[in-house]
């Protein structure tokens, strides 16, 4: 589901529970859960709602109890966006309550609508234990912005370009034109040798 549709319909919640905190509830002996009841989520949902069918897929006995089993298609109108969601509910005269009205078709309506809102509106379990507990039941978005809200921002600004940095360039050596070998310095003149030396004959 679209986050921005589930915060829509969440906020709404969170403000329900402000001003009519008897539509939650805890359920449960051992370990009691929040919930929301099917009168409050058809609050949450009124302003959306489209329209709402019911089909009941079975009415009889089941052993010796007699049970309906019901499913709710629900259509949400929010924005422009249609929602569609279906979703079960059962009942059966074996629960002391339903046998007390001998209602089972009406209190499986009740549930399969409670659970159909529930879906297209992405009210789950954890957004109701947030509202109980305070805590924020965003997604991100602000609180107000309108469901097709698009950022503004100016499609140049994707279109700047920054200048690349001149590459590092470093003297490049010189090249040696005819190259002289070195000279060897010259051999000093021989010595002239001594009279006597001169004189002797091999």
């Amino acid at each position: 589901m679209d986050k921005s549709v589930q915060n829509h319909f969440a906020l709404k919640a969170e403000r329900l529970r402000e001003t009519d905190p008897a539509y939650f509830y805890l359920y449960g002996k051992k370990d009691p859960k929040p919930d929301l009841t099917a009168d409050g989520f058809a609050r949450i949902a009124h302003d959306a709602l489209e329209s709402v069918a019911f089909e009941v897929i079975h009415y009889g006995m089941l052993g010796n109890t007699l049970a309906a089993a019901v499913k709710c298609t629900v259509i949400l109108s929010v924005e422009g966006r249609r929602i569609v969601c279906e979703d079960v509910g059962e009942a059966s005269t074996a629960e002391s309550k339903v046998l007390e009205r001998n209602a089972p078709v009406r209190f499986a309506a009740t549930r399969a609508r409670k659970r159909a809102l529930a879906h297209a509106m992405g009210v789950d379990q954890s957004v109701i234990i947030k509202i109980m507990k305070g805590e924020s039941v965003t997604y991100g978005e602000d609180y107000g912005v309108p469901l097709d809200d698009e950022p503004d921002v100016d499609p140049r600004a994707y279109q700047t370009r920054v200048a690349k940095p001149a590459a590092a360039t470093r003297p490049a050596s010189q090249p040696v034109s005819n190259p002289v070998a070195p000279v060897a310095p010259a051999a000093s003149p021989p010595k002239p040798m001594s009279g006597d030396v001169a004189a002797v004959k091999w």
